[in-house]
């Protein structure tokens, strides 16, 4: 996936999980504290996340969850 195709999907909350997961507790309240990540979460995803983690993220922003991800 391109950076130019990406867009946000209905499921923020379970993205939000799941890069809590991927980052730990620590560093995912570290970055979420400030407003710009809170209302960009992709922005952080896409940062901290390595490429296939990146695109389970988008993933789950899309679908809800892993399921149907190859």
């Amino acid at each position: 996936m391109t950076a130019a195709a990406y867009q946000p999907g209905p499921f923020r909350k379970e993205a939000m999980a799941f890069l809590k997961e991927r980052l730990g507790e620590e560093l995912f309240d570290r970055i979420m504290d400030q407003s710009d990540s809170r209302r960009h979460p992709y922005v952080a995803a896409r940062v901290f996340l390595g490429q296939g983690d990146w695109e389970r993220y988008v993933w789950i922003e899309q679908h809800g969850s892993l399921d149907g991800f190859i």
